[in-house]
């Protein structure tokens, strides 16, 4: 069996098959069990780094799938499963967390082709990013992207496929050259079509799960295997949800040892912390004397919605029923029901406060793991249903998205951003966080078309990546106010045309400006020069609203 957690003296392990097609041995009540003196590893000559095109599928043992001979597993202690060993070429697929001696400051960004992405939420090289989301609104075509933008980066690529799309991505992949620097991993065993077992047929409870657990820690331990070589390497993990089911199990077979009390109460949130840490927390970027490697990982978190009220207007008895909503809320809609305000919605959804009957134990418990997690993280974007449905793609809700990297008071700062967007786009958080007004009859016209062009630089055709060149070029084109008028008369998809048509023109006729930008994310003040000129040649024929008028309005 695999070892998976220890909590108050109780073992977690999921159980094995036999390598033939016997069932499963389950231990008799009182049995010993005994921990072997040895790691759980893998074979990194299959890693994303050394192997070819044809082993680009990976079992969660990191055995690959799709080799033309899959290799065997044999019965023996030694080799339970195939990549235990004592071979100085095995790497270990549970690993600690690196030592912050063996850190550096993150520096550069990791770009992921997405301009919504990289110019108000972006990854630093050697962080983790949670990409929140409810079903079916992009967030795994926003992880394919940026899986195909580290295309001539130099990054490996290993995509834990936990959800049983992995054909799907591979085909994606493979028809973008991208599988010639990614690895997928897959929450199966490269024995199962010996024993003739399929996902239909995983008789054990929590199997499914435990299988995405092994198998995400799998991919991981390949991206640390490339950064402790000198490499980067990007993990993608497209679902937590299996880590999510194992804790509610360690929690729920805690109340049933305990009778159902819960003893362990106030020691929960630490020991949640710690539960996930052992996956967020091996991310970073080596100093030089360890290689200068990176490993950054990027997670996906479905959300689901709370259940639709069943009212559109609500009275004060409503919320004086309702358990799940304190004294203190049901003081603020006292006073404003006194003032006369009719309390529906729109209006709830106005002052964050769930209506009756859409906050459960249930969904409680879910806001409050998914509070944890992003706590954990390094920063996390999150997509907004409302904004997908409208048709905007990414549906990336810049006031609820962030990184952490670069924030804090500490004598050395992080840095997430390329310093590059930072110059050439300024004001565009300031100019976005009013998207949330009315932007016609509160902001006025020329803001309202500002940001109309911010909405169309940022939109972004499903498979389509970027280069950071082509994404600081047009946003900076933006910025600068070029864009106003099309967006007033056009729309986005004017903006759109328009911005493609200038970045083919600039990646044509000032190829310096493109490598300066490409090779060290920045641009000097001679092609930013340059750029700015470039830019006035190319929309001298346009009719350009007022340059740059606009000052900044709100807080972001």
């Amino acid at each position: 069996g695999v070892f998976l957690w220890e909590r108050s003296s109780l073992y977690y392990v999921y159980l094995l098959s036999p390598t033939d097609k016997s069932p499963v041995i389950l231990p008799s009540n009182g049995e010993n069990a005994y921990l072997m003196d040895k790691k759980l590893s893998f074979t990194p000559s299959m890693s994303a780094a050394n192997r070819s095109e044809s082993f680009s599928l990976i079992d969660m043992f990191g055995i690959p799938i799709n080799s033309p001979t899959p290799q065997q597993k044999s019965s023996g202690d030694e080799d339970t499963i195939s990549s235990i060993n004592k071979d100085d070429a095995s790497w270990p697929i549970f690993n600690e967390t690196p030592k912050q001696s063996d850190l550096q400051t993150i520096r550069r960004s990791l770009v992921t082709g997405m301009t919504a992405v990289d110019a108000l939420s972006p990854m630093g090289m050697g962080q983790n990013m949670i990409v929140l989301g409810n079903e079916k609104v992009g967030k795994s075509s926003l992880a394919v992207n940026t899986a195909i933008a580290q295309r001539n980066t130099g990054v490996k690529v290993i995509y834990a496929c936990l959800t049983g799309q992995d054909e799907q991505v591979h085909d994606i992949l493979r028809a973008q050259g991208a599988l010639e620097y990614t690895t997928i991993v897959v929450p199966k065993d490269s024995m199962d079509q010996v024993r003739g077992e399929t996902t239909e047929n995983f008789g054990m409870e929590g199997e499914i799960a435990a299988r995405q657990i092994v198998a995400a820690s799998t991919a991981v331990s390949m991206g640390e295997h490339i950064r402790q070589k000198g490499g980067d390497a990007l993990v993608i993990l497209d679902d937590l949800r299996g880590h999510q089911d194992m804790w509610r199990f360690i929690c729920e077979s805690l109340l049933d040892a305990s009778g159902g009390v819960n003893v362990f109460q106030g020691a929960d949130d630490s020991a949640m912390r710690q539960y996930y840490s052992g996956l967020f927390q091996r991310v970073g970027k080596f100093n030089n004397a360890k290689g200068a490697g990176s490993l950054s990982m990027m997670m996906i978190l479905e959300t689901v919605p709370p259940p639709e009220p069943s009212k559109q207007t609500f009275v004060l008895e409503d919320f004086e029923r309702e358990d799940m909503i304190n004294e203190q809320t049901k003081a603020r809609i006292r006073v404003l029901m006194e003032r006369g305000v009719t309390i529906t919605r729109e209006v709830l959804q106005k002052l964050d406060i769930p209506p009756p009957g859409t906050r459960t134990v249930e969904t409680l418990a879910q806001i409050q793991d998914i509070d944890a997690l992003i706590s954990l993280s390094d920063g996390h974007i999150t997509i907004d249903e409302k904004a997908f449905k409208n048709g905007r793609k990414p549906a990336i809700d810049p006031s609820n998205s962030l990184t952490r990297v670069g924030i804090g008071s500490g004598p050395v700062q992080g840095q997430a951003f390329a310093p590059v967007i930072l110059k050439v786009a300024p004001r565009m958080r300031l100019d976005m966080a009013q998207m949330v007004q009315d932007k016609d009859e509160v902001l006025g016209e020329e803001l309202s078309n500002r940001i109309a062009a911010w909405e169309g630089v940022l939109s972004q055709p499903v498979g389509e990546v970027r280069s950071l060149a082509e994404i600081a070029t047009t946003l900076y084109a933006v910025a600068k106010g070029k864009l106003d008028h099309r967006a007033k008369e056009e729309g986005v998809q004017g903006v759109r045309k328009c911005t493609s048509e200038f970045w083919n023109y600039i990646e044509k006729s000032k190829p310096e400006i493109v490598k300066e930008i490409q090779e060290t994310q920045d641009i000097g003040q001679d092609n930013l020069d340059m750029l700015s000129k470039a830019m006035n040649d190319f929309f001298s024929n346009e009719k350009v609203e007022k340059e740059d008028s606009l000052e900044p309005l709100g807080v972001v």
